[in-house]
């Protein structure tokens, strides 16, 4: 637990440090790109990774197709809707 807030409080210090630098995407892409390789690390020590060849099944990949339609699909129709009002 002091692992986590101490990290919370460098990550929190660091984004207010480079955000006069750096725009708001840009801050939540490295992040993100932290995120993305701490839990990939803690995954692959866990043995909790599985054979891209797992995605191929077709529960999965529908599955991905509609969370993506759903990440696409949202903010355009918040943006049509915006536009109308």
């Amino acid at each position: 637990m002091a692992v986590s807030m101490a990290a919370f409080t460098s990550n929190d210090s660091i984004t207010k440090v480079v955000s006069s630098e750096m725009n708001f995407g840009q801050i939540m892409l490295v992040r993100g790109l932290f995120a993305i390789m701490l839990v990939a690390a803690f995954a692959w020590y866990q043995g909790a990774l599985r054979p891209l060849r797992t995605l191929v099944q077709k529960p999965v990949a529908l599955r991905v197709v509609g969370e993506i339609g759903g990440a696409v699909m949202v903010p355009a129709i918040v943006l049509i809707v915006s536009q109308s009002i």
